[in-house]
């Protein structure tokens, strides 16, 4: 390869980081990973954030081995008292999604993406969500303390969920970004 080959190769190089936007000024990212969505990093996280983040991860854990090593308790919760085995399976397969649910909640925080962390979160609070509307579906008739008890906690866990969905959403917007940067 001659001199102007080479000089034309680093040229045609040169421009093509220049249109990809790599290279260039410090503190800029490239425009491929804004148009992949991949500079949507977390900056500030609210207070008491990572704490709801750990103790929903280690009650899903929790509520899932139990689902899975002893089923019967699972379905005595629920107010189910039929015949040994008859739901255990079925206890079990729920047990184990829940217990998974729960691992990834535990290792979501190593990830700075907002939309990661947002989804975890939507989740949480879907899954509390839909316990309640099933836990009114199938107790309308009996009224209960235990019943007003279940009602009660998973209306009282997705509202924090969502609230910490909120609060991630709000110290994180361009405007509080550009506010904390003008202080």
């Amino acid at each position: 390869m001659d001199s102007s080959d080479s000089r034309s190769a680093a040229s045609s190089r040169l421009k093509s980081r220049k249109v990809l936007g790599m290279g260039g000024e410090h503190g800029h990212k490239s425009k491929i990973v804004r148009l992949l969505g991949l500079d949507d990093f977390i900056t500030v996280y609210p207070p008491g954030f990572w704490l709801w983040q750990s103790a929903s991860a280690i009650l899903f854990i929790i509520i899932g081995f139990v689902s899975v090593l002893c089923p019967w308790i699972s379905l005595s919760l629920l107010g189910e008292h039929r015949e040994e085995g008859s739901n255990y399976m079925a206890t079990r397969l729920y047990g184990a999604t829940i217990a998974g649910m729960g691992v990834v909640d535990w290792i979501t925080p190593a990830s700075a993406y907002s939309l990661v962390l947002c989804v975890s979160l939507l989740r949480c609070s879907h899954f509390f969500f839909v316990s309640l509307a099933l836990i009114v579906s199938f107790f309308a008739d009996e009224v209960s303390q235990r019943v007003l008890w279940g009602i009660a906690l998973n209306i009282a866990l997705s509202a924090v969920s969502l609230f910490y969905l909120h609060q991630l959403k709000v110290v994180n917007s361009p405007r509080a970004r550009s506010d904390s940067h003008n202080d």
